[in-house]
């Protein structure tokens, strides 16, 4: 999940003010809202068109937006942008920070990155023949190289025959159209913008049954944190719980088919920020000998990190360690040894995104 205060890429305007403030297809919103308020799952009042507060919108519950305008209300003093939103029979203006979007329901900044690079990539072709993309690992040196390269596209769950949104969120095909290079991404903007690696349900392990969903640490942890479920449910308390294991690990950044063929849901890299191109010169070309046949060829770079299948490096800095976490939930569930508990969230996240969690 996202909020819609979230900065993009360009560090000036926000989601809400680029897709759906003015916007005449802003409704596309509405399937994917979720009313999160102030924080740590408290429910909160918006306000009313005349300032004074609204009853309470119910935190984890979904939402929807009344129109595509703003206004701006004093709380605590600050001035705050707002958004007209409904839940129930509530109608009221609530801080766009307290409304979340499930990010993957639109690409948004997955989509100018896909843009950006597909766009980048026809440019560089001559004459319709493809070209040659090489990815570095943290030593400097080429460790992925894709030939015949002439674009990039979205991961569509029609596309993939998948009932949930997979690892994957675009991949690079050749000449003879063959998907060929897969990258999981996410926009510009630190641990935060991972929202989360991956769930934990059986629908996470992708036919790769219990890689993750019953992995032992994780029915561990889930079964120490339901110990405390009646406290979720009442206080709204978060719990989370670090991972030892390095394989868990991958499963939840790389795809659970990691170890296994790449694909959608076992990515060849797990990527941040927006993409560069870089022509690799003439000289190392020929240093290289797999690359001295290859006539143009590009390193493809991104602005916030590059992993390559199975590099923790990045993942065991603070902020972006994975954590097992729960926490209330409206909508969802998790189910332990057999039993379902209902309105809870359970996740493998960046530590960064529970950090006010109890550990347990």
């Amino acid at each position: 999940m996202a909020k819609l205060s979230r900065l993009r890429s360009d560090k000036t305007n926000t989601v809400f003010s680029s897709y759906i403030e003015d916007k005449e297809d802003y409704t596309r919103f509405n399937s994917i809202l979720t009313f999160s308020g102030p924080g740590s799952g408290r429910d909160a009042p918006g306000f009313k068109n005349n300032g004074t507060p609204s009853k309470s919108f119910e935190s984890g519950a979904g939402c929807t937006l009344i129109d595509n305008t703003s206004r701006k209300y004093k709380l605590r003093g600050k001035e705050q942008i707002c958004c007209h939103i409904q839940q129930k029979q509530i109608k009221a203006w609530v801080p766009i920070s307290w409304v979340e979007y499930a990010s993957k329901g639109v690409t948004l900044d997955e989509d100018v990155a896909l843009k950006e690079m597909n766009n980048a990539i026809k440019e560089r072709m001559i004459g319709g023949d493809g070209i040659c993309i090489v990815i570095r690992d943290r030593q400097g040196k080429i460790k992925q190289i894709f030939k015949d390269i002439t674009g990039a596209e979205t991961v569509t769950r029609k596309d993939f025959g998948v009932r949930y949104d997979p690892k994957g969120d675009f991949f690079l095909t050749n000449k003879q159209r063959k998907r060929v290079a897969f990258f999981s991404h996410k926009a510009a903007g630190g641990a935060k913008a991972y929202q989360q690696y991956s769930g934990v349900s059986k629908e996470a392990d992708f036919g790769n049954t219990g890689v993750i969903s019953n992995h032992p640490e994780v029915v561990a942890a889930l079964k120490d944190m339901m110990t405390r479920y009646n406290v979720i449910q009442s206080d709204r308390v978060r719990y989370r719980r670090e991972i030892q294991s390095e394989e868990l690990k991958k499963y939840a950044i790389y795809g659970p088919h990691f170890g296994k063929q790449f694909g959608v849901n076992n990515c060849h890299v797990m990527a941040q920020g927006d993409p560069s191109l870089i022509e690799i010169s003439d000289r190392e070309k020929q240093s290289i000998p797999v690359l001295r046949h290859c006539g143009i060829v590009y390193e493809l770079t991104f602005s916030d990190d590059v992993s390559l299948n199975g590099d923790l490096t990045h993942f065991n800095m603070k902020d972006y360690k994975p954590v097992i976490a729960v926490t209330y939930r409206s909508d969802k569930s998790v189910t332990v040894e057999g039993q379902k508990y209902p309105r809870i969230r359970g996740m493998i996240a960046p530590e960064v995104l529970v950090n006010t969690a109890e550990w347990i």
